[in-house]
């Protein structure tokens, strides 16, 4: 009778195993001071999650930023995705600290992953139009997260992990800075230290002198083109001669004239008012709101 209990005992024992390998296991969540990682979803065997937790650890301690992912798998809007990354940056690591997180949305169509950085965060993973680091990460990690339904997530993780140290390593962009649209302040780094002003603190003169050369060539190129046009206007289409305006039947010299075909023309100012700056004011730096930077990205 006891080996039969004992036999049904190890079935039971092995039964629990397989289903655990094959039903997805429940949301998962860990965090440290400074390293948050939620598996909604489950999609990560918990030798997967441990792996991936450590790797973010190993990034939050190398660069002292605070690092952050969501596995999420619910049907989520665009807005929700971006305000829930914000909210849940704030949540964990505190408002206007150091560091990023991470929304990789694993619902199954069309994706939006999202990277919400904060403070510093905003320096190393920059979002404008010259220096678009959260670009450059999407297209790494997108790699990882094809076919649906059969994503690398574990890989992605990792692969995250490993950009945010190698941007954190290529440092901040020279004269970079990031304009917040809800506060109406222009923050950069002084010494290291973020500082915030109401006026742009740098001035591109490269960019200035690249636009007054430019507008300089366009005006000279707009001269020769009407002081052309209007030559070839009064050209005359053969070589004049005494005998142009003589009446070969007639000749008479009583009377002189000299008969022009009437030419209107106009002039037409060029607009010399135009500049080569984009998104606002704000091709020269990145963009934020509320005290968060980053980007979204569809797949």
């Amino acid at each position: 009778m006891r080996k039969t209990m004992k036999r049904i005992g190890a079935a039971i024992v092995l039964v629990l195993t397989m289903l655990t390998m094959l039903l997805p296991l429940p949301a998962m969540a860990a965090e440290t001071k400074n390293v948050f990682l939620y598996d909604e979803g489950g999609r990560l065997t918990q030798e997967e999650y441990d792996t991936c937790f450590a790797r973010l650890q190993e990034a939050a301690n190398k660069t002292g930023l605070n690092v952050g992912v969501i596995l999420a798998t619910q049907e989520r809007s665009d807005y929700t995705i971006e305000s829930a990354a914000d909210q849940t940056y704030d949540d964990y690591f505190g408002a206007k600290t150091d560091g990023l997180l991470y929304y990789m949305d694993l619902k199954g169509h069309d994706a939006y992953d999202y990277i919400s950085t904060s403070g510093l965060g905003q320096f190393y993973i920059t979002n404008s139009i010259e220096n678009n680091r959260v670009e450059s990460i999407f297209s790494v990690l997108d790699s990882y997260l094809y076919p649906v339904g059969r994503e690398n997530v574990s890989g992605a993780v990792q692969a995250f992990a490993e950009q945010v140290e190698y941007w954190y390593e290529a440092g901040v962009p020279e004269h970079y800075y990031v304009y917040d649209d809800l506060y109406h302040e222009y923050y950069h780094l002084e010494d290291g230290e973020l500082v915030a002003t109401k006026k742009k603190p740098y001035i591109n003169w490269a960019k200035v002198a690249m636009l007054a050369f430019g507008g300089g060539a366009i005006g000279l190129l707009a001269a020769f083109i009407t002081f052309f046009a209007v030559k070839h206007t009064y050209k005359f289409k053969y070589e004049l001669s005494p005998t142009t305006y003589v009446n070969r039947k007639s000749v008479q010299f009583n009377k002189e004239y000299d008969r022009f075909v009437r030419t209107n023309t106009s002039r037409v100012p060029l607009n010399s008012g135009s500049s080569g700056g984009r998104g606002g004011g704000h091709s020269g730096g990145g963009f934020s709101h509320g005290g968060h930077g980053g980007g979204g990205h569809h797949r």
